[in-house]
């Protein structure tokens, strides 16, 4: 199973996200995982019509709140509706906003978007996990490609050798290493913090 759905699908989550589209297809990527029927909340028919048409009529996909449902999904709540204890899977997806009482029991997470792709993150699990979507399919990445993922290896390995770097320091490690000049090295550098593969903070190179 994909790393993403399986932990959506333990316990209970809320998942922060300004994204519907990702929303959507994350819930029907849940409901096809599923081996029992999910219950579909979604009162403001924000992602209803993006699940496939065949798991609804079969009842694989149940709308509205329903008794004896172990999997439930909600899409942006005004409040978290009572489900009882004996739910094992409950998924929140909504965005980051005020008035939304989230009970300390869920678990939260964060969906961001970093330059073409989106980075999941589980706050209390430290999970990472960064991906794409590309047409039906949500693509787990593991590094950058090409000379991203060179030169994101080069940066770790020198924060290892030599701790926290420099912006200076991990433009000429990038230049040294990647055999470019210094401008195609700021450029690497750049792509790497717009992507959120490391981050500037006071002049300083850190992973993200």
């Amino acid at each position: 199973m994909n790393p993403l759905i399986e932990d959506l699908t333990r316990g209970w989550k809320v998942v922060y996200t300004h994204y519907a589209g990702v929303v959507a297809k994350l819930a029907s990527l849940i409901v096809k995982a599923s081996d029992k029927p999910v219950v579909l909340v979604d009162e403001k028919n924000i992602i209803l019509n993006h699940i496939p048409l065949d798991d609804v009529e079969s009842s694989k996909v149940i709308t509205g709140l329903a008794q004896g449902a172990t999997r439930v999904i909600i899409v942006e709540p005004d409040k978290i509706p009572f489900l009882g204890g004996s739910v094992e899977n409950i998924i929140v997806f909504t965005t980051p906003r005020p008035g939304l009482r989230i009970p300390r029991v869920f678990e939260k997470t964060y969906i961001v978007k970093a330059g073409d792709e989106y980075v999941y993150f589980n706050k209390k699990s430290f999970l990472k996990i960064r991906f794409r979507i590309l047409g039906d399919k949500l693509v787990v990445i593991e590094k950058p490609p090409g000379m991203l993922g060179e030169g994101l290896e080069a940066l770790k390995n020198a924060m290892l050798t030599y701790g926290e770097l420099t912006v200076k320091d991990a433009v000429f490690i990038l230049a040294k290493e990647l055999g470019v000049g210094k401008n195609e090295a700021r450029r690497i550098l750049s792509q790497l913090v717009l992507r959120k593969y490391v981050r500037v903070v006071k002049g300083r190179v850190n992973l993200y």
